[in-house]
């Protein structure tokens, strides 16, 4: 949108500078570790210099959040002025107030970011007084409103990178509540990520974040498309016409709902073909729903319809996550539908070996995590 004349223009950039009082208060703790030693040694002199240097190192940790027209730069500095972290966001993140679960008040202001790949930065400003978190956390919101007043309107065409060279092949059908595409038809086929895509397939992007407001230089995201045929995968598997294809994680993970009839064997295990199954770009499954019970040792049986997420993005740390289906007992403790069972590699392999030789472990191999699993039965305890 653009101001109105009888606006005044916003004045952007707005700068706010400030002390991180949290990060503050913690290191003024940090000469209990040395004070009782120097004391003890008498050497009075040297506590003092160690008293003053951790006061200049406390009140040092400052923030410097900027907001202009295209969007926020939040910038930690310590010793007054050295920047040791920058983060930018576009406008349509928000300043909050950040409230964590074991906290009876908030803690200080943060930029929250729902809906949108970047991540949410750390807590800054006032910690001591909820007045001043609240100043804050206006003047911000104010300023960024601002800043989203100059912003260009919506473009009503299509703005997607992997889309663009096939933009002849593409026809917008639908528009979301602030005019970007919402859905198109394809009047071509067209190769997508290794897919031939066929004619008449219809194309969903994303539609924001429960109606916020979108910051137009964001690409469509595109979420799925409804296959009008049977398609090809670049890894030979063929799916039925009608099948969904799913793209999460910046296209790196392609999914495929309603793809089978039947349970199909994939991977040497029978999955729920008609259930979302998902894929890495080499064609691995990384989430599936059981077809049928799955034994593992020294944990339990896996009841069908239980779908099976990994992680790819730590493969040394927990690997596996189960939703489970229906009543089971794992390890002594009993599960039942909608319960999360987290599972990881062996001691031998995600520690001696850090999973150097064997990255890739079959579900059978897998171990259940004693820390996720000691929460489950204390929650349970507690019901």
């Amino acid at each position: 949108m653009t101001v109105p004349p009888n606006e005044p223009t916003p004045d952007l950039p707005r700068v706010f500078r400030g002390l991180n009082e949290l990060s503050a208060s913690t290191w003024a703790f940090a000469p209990l570790i040395y004070l009782f030693p120097a004391i003890i040694a008498q050497s009075f002199t040297l506590v003092a210099a160690l008293l003053g240097a951790n006061l200049v190192v406390a009140l040092g940790n400052r923030y410097r959040c900027e907001v202009n027209a295209t969007g926020i730069i939040l910038t930690r500095q310590v010793l007054f002025f050295w920047p040791i972290e920058r983060r930018e966001y576009k406008l349509d993140a928000n300043f909050e107030l950040y409230e964590a679960w074991e906290s009876t008040r908030p803690e200080g202001v943060f930029i929250a970011t729902s809906g949108t790949p970047e991540p949410e930065s750390d807590v800054f400003g006032p910690y001591f007084s909820l007045e001043r978190q609240t100043r804050l956390c206006e003047q911000l919101s104010a300023v960024l409103h601002q800043a989203r007043s100059l912003s260009p309107q919506p473009s009503s065409t299509l703005h997607s990178t992997p889309l663009t060279p096939h933009a002849d092949a593409l026809q917008i059908t639908a528009w979301c509540f602030d005019g970007r595409p919402k859905a198109a038809r394809s009047t071509q086929t067209f190769e997508l990520f290794g897919v031939k895509i066929p004619v008449d397939s219809l194309l969903h992007f994303d539609e924001g974040y429960f109606g916020r407001w979108r910051d137009p230089r964001r690409e469509d995201i595109l979420n799925a498309i409804d296959c009008a045929e049977a398609t090809e995968l670049p890894w030979g598997l063929q799916i039925q016409k009608g099948a969904r294809l799913i793209f999460r994680e910046h296209y790196k993970i392609v999914g495929v709902q309603g793809g089978f009839d039947a349970p199909i064997k994939l991977e040497e295990r029978r999955v729920d073909g008609q259930q979302a199954i998902f894929f890495d770009r080499d064609g691995k499954m990384v989430e599936y729903t059981l077809a049928e019970p799955v034994t593992i040792p020294r944990v339990g049986v896996l009841p069908p319809g239980s779908t099976v997420v990994h992680d790819p993005s730590a493969p040394w740390e927990k690997t596996s996550l189960v939703r489970i289906a229906g009543p089971t007992d794992i390890q002594g403790l009993s599960y039942q539908a909608g319960d999360t069972l987290w599972l990881r590699k062996p001691w031998h392999i995600s520690r001696w070996t850090f999973g150097l030789w064997r990255p890739q472990i079959e579900l059978e191999s897998l171990r259940v995590d004693p820390v996720f699993h000691d929460v489950t039965k204390a929650r349970k305890k507690d019901l």
